[in-house]
């Protein structure tokens, strides 16, 4: 009985063992993958994507390894893609000569280019709307903010006095999305130039309208001088109607001249 006794105590001791690998070698085939995938989330949520998760898994384990490293390279490459969309998104706004400022809802400033500050050089880089733009445009840039919210767009001229002169401005407000929540994109153009240019032009036009309606009578009367000339000469009147007659001729063409 106690051999019996005995050998039934080591076979227990045996299955015992034996149950036991086997259960820690079935709960590392689980929890190995678990862990894994918990340390990758971490490294994915501190913006690590390129991370991957390199352990044997089986069955559905497989799978959802398979499947998280799938998800992680397709958000690394839609990151890539985005990325690079930024950055030639940045070049664009860096290059033209308009000025752009980006806002949210609550007036912070998310981005200005460098046309914007050619347009203020005074505006260093303020966190807030009205920190960004001279006072003197304050109330007009209010009321497009407040007209681009309810219509999607507004755009309007502005005038302000700079030392010296005025600045003429074209801006342009829009809203990203309908609602009180959406932020705005504003378009600031500088049209001095363009303005002074067209007024120079319409002048320029004026003048020369003003000239072709002196040119109208000034012609027929340099002609009737002339012709009172040859008339005088075919006439032979004395010398000093001659003279007399001769002289207003030619004050009279000099002056049509002049």
């Amino acid at each position: 009985r106690r051999f019996y006794l005995q050998l039934l105590v080591l076979i227990t001791l045996f299955v015992l063992f034996i149950a036991v690998w086997v259960a820690l070698f079935l709960a590392r085939q689980i929890t190995g993958p678990v862990t894994a995938l918990l340390e990758a989330a971490r490294a994915v949520r501190g913006g690590n994507l390129a991370y991957r998760v390199r352990v044997a898994a089986t069955d559905e384990f497989a799978t959802l390894v398979r499947a998280f490293n799938e998800m992680t390279q397709d958000l690394e490459t839609n990151r890539n893609e985005l990325e690079r969309r930024r950055r030639f998104i940045e070049a664009v706004l860096e290059s033209i000569p308009t000025g752009v400022v980006s806002l949210d809802a609550d007036g912070t400033v998310r981005l200005t280019n460098r046309a914007f500050h050619n347009i203020f050089p005074r505006v260093a880089d303020p966190q807030h709307l009205a920190g960004l733009i001279p006072a003197d445009m304050g109330a007009d840039l209010g009321r497009l903010l407040k007209s681009a919210r309810c219509t999607g767009s507004s755009s309007r001229q502005i005038e302000f006095p700079v030392d010296g002169g005025s600045r003429h401005l074209s801006v342009t407000v829009a809203a990203l999305s309908p609602g009180v929540t959406s932020g705005y994109v504003i378009v600031i153009e500088d049209t001095t130039d363009l303005l002074r240019a067209q007024q120079a032009e319409a002048w320029h036009e004026v003048a020369r309208r003003i000239a072709h309606e002196l040119k109208n009578p000034l012609t027929p009367i340099a002609l009737s001088s002339q012709r009172i000339q040859r008339q005088i000469d075919k006439l032979n009147p004395p010398a000093e109607v001659r003279l007399i007659v001769e002289k207003c001729c030619d004050t009279i063409l000099r002056e049509v001249d002049s």
